[in-house]
């Protein structure tokens, strides 16, 4: 469990970053800046939110890859075992 726990980790901060991400592109629309400073931002948003992205797919595919009732039975067994 300890792998599927510490993936699960790194997509929420994933997840949080691309959150971050779109809230300071929402900002940054309301922001009084001269329209080059405006596009060096936003061109390094998009460069960031591209590359959580790119590592957040594969840790969700990771995670997501049993239907939830099966992993629910997995771990029920394996805590059937950890308390036997």
């Amino acid at each position: 469990m300890l792998p599927h726990a510490e993936a699960t980790e790194e997509l929420a901060e994933r997840l949080g970053d691309l959150n971050d991400l779109a809230v300071f592109r929402a900002t940054l629309a309301t922001l009084d800046l001269p329209a080059s400073e405006r596009t060096t931002v936003e061109a390094r948003i998009t460069t960031l939110k591209a590359r959580h992205q790119l590592a957040a797919f594969p840790l969700g595919a990771r995670l997501f890859v049993e239907h939830p009732n099966d992993l629910a039975r997995r771990w029920g067994r394996l805590w059937d075992i950890w308390r036997a």
